[in-house]
C-alpha cells in the first residue's frame, strides 16, 4: 500500500457521504462520554472506520464554523470602531 494516504483518524479516505440518522441518534451520549466508542459501534451497527469518519467530519465542521465566526466578529469589530 504505497503513497496510502490516511485521514485523521488513521483509517484510510473513504466516501461515506452523510451520517446517517442512528449516527446522530448515539452521538449526544457519546460526547457526553456516556457510551463508549465499542457502544456506538454496537449501538448503531455501523462500522468502526464509518464512525471515526463522520466524527472527524463533526470535529472539522465545528472547527470552520468556530473560524468562520471569529473572522466575522473581527469584521464587525473593525466596522464599528
Amino acid at each position: 500500500m504505497k503513497d496510502a494516504i490516511f485521514s485523521p483518524s488513521g483509517y484510510p479516505p473513504k466516501k461515506y457521504g452523510e451520517p446517517p440518522k442512528v449516527f446522530w441518534k448515539y452521538y449526544d451520549l457519546y460526547r457526553r462520554k456516556q457510551i463508549t466508542l465499542n457502544d456506538y459501534v454496537v449501538k448503531t451497527g455501523l462500522e468502526l472506520p464509518a464512525i471515526c469518519y463522520y466524527l472527524d467530519a463533526v470535529a472539522e465542521k465545528k472547527t470552520k464554523n468556530i473560524e468562520r465566526y471569529r473572522s466575522e466578529e473581527r469584521r464587525v469589530g473593525k466596522e464599528c470602531r
